[in-house]
């Protein structure tokens, strides 16, 4: 189970399933492409945060370890940073820290404001999605 809390931290379950592994590569890389919002002031970062609580609260767990494979996918193409479900959760990128609870904690504020930009492109592509699914159901 993935929870997130934001201070404005977010928590998340740790071991995503090795099958989102093999998708990660293109999805971020058609999130990635294109414009990114790359401007986030605080009310920005406030916003983002609190459409990220609304997919902990409500959402599947492969969308919230979706958005926990795109911050490692991000450290990945933009560092030297390399995820396993198997690795040592020591070094998490984005001071992202494991609680006691195997839950993720991380605060928005230390993701670099491009990774911001590719979470708000996917928060947005999932609330299309539901809109659509309500809008299908009616």
């Amino acid at each position: 189970m993935f929870l997130f809390l934001l201070r404005e931290t977010t928590t998340l379950q740790y071991k995503p399933q090795s099958s989102i592994l093999q998708s990660m590569y293109g999805l971020y890389q058609t999130l990635s492409a294109g414009e990114v919002n790359n401007q986030f002031p605080k009310s920005a970062c406030e916003k983002l945060h609190e459409r990220i609580v609304k997919v902990c609260t409500t959402g599947t767990e492969i969308e919230k370890e979706t958005i926990f494979m795109l911050m490692c996918e991000h450290a990945r193409v933009h560092g030297d940073y390399v995820y396993s479900p198997d690795s040592n959760i020591d070094r998490l990128p984005y001071l992202i820290q494991v609680d006691d609870s195997s839950n993720i904690v991380f605060d928005v504020y230390n993701l670099p404001d491009a990774l911001k930009g590719i979470l708000q492109k996917y928060l947005h592509f999932l609330e299309e999605e539901h809109r659509q699914s309500e809008d299908e159901k009616k």
